[in-house]
């Protein structure tokens, strides 16, 4: 008996989606950076981590806010971090009525 693979596409699609209440990483993607770690914002329930990544105000041409499982990621520490909070994001939060379940606050 032999298995057939599909090396043509990608295994992160083959996964189902986390739920839509299950805490998903959202971390700054800086397109042609590599920083080693990724730098992770906040861990908040996937469909809000979707609706703070759709929102234009999110993106700009040197950074934009991603989201993924933090599993995914690897082990936190070690491949990922998360970044303090400086409340540049605050006005979407606001907006869209969304809470972090954990971030790290800049203290002013």
């Amino acid at each position: 008996m032999t298995t057939e693979t599909n090396d043509t596409v990608p295994p992160w699609t083959l996964a189902p989606p986390p739920a839509a209440d299950a805490a998903v990483l959202v971390f700054i993607a800086n397109p042609g950076r590599s920083t080693g770690k990724v730098r992770g914002l906040w861990l908040m329930k996937r469909a809000d981590a979707q609706r703070v990544c759709d929102d234009p105000r999110t993106a700009a041409r040197g950074h934009m806010l991603c989201w993924s499982s933090p599993e995914r990621q690897g082990a936190e520490g070690e491949d990922w971090t998360l970044v303090r909070d400086k409340g540049l994001y605050d006005d979407v939060l606001d907006a869209l009525k969304v809470t972090p379940l954990r971030r790290r606050r800049h203290s002013r």
